[in-house]
């Protein structure tokens, strides 16, 4: 879990950078929250009744399930953080080159 908030806490910091705007973080972290918090999507190893879209994960493992946290805490999930954080690091060095 800690590495995948570490993870997710930088990419919304290189979205802060590239688009000289916290608020562009914080609309991205709202609509992941209005998302998953708020029961549109829901992964998870159990269907959620109150779920709009529900997708139940066949595998328990911690590593694919992210565990009690969910699959926010996935290796799946730190994976994608890191790639999206790789890419905009990579734009910011680009931009600043030219």
């Amino acid at each position: 879990m800690l590495a995948a908030g570490s993870i997710v806490g930088i990419l919304f910091s290189l979205i802060a950078l590239e688009s000289g705007s916290v608020w562009n973080s914080a609309l991205v972290h709202g609509v992941w929250n209005l998302a998953v918090v708020g029961g549109i999507w829901q992964i998870g190893t159990a269907a959620n009744p109150e779920a709009i879209f529900s997708f139940v994960l066949d595998n328990t493992s911690f590593w694919i399930s992210g565990g009690e946290f969910g699959i926010e805490a996935s290796v799946l999930s730190v994976g994608i953080y890191l790639a999206f954080s790789v890419l905009a690091a990579l734009r910011m060095k680009k931009k600043a080159a030219v």
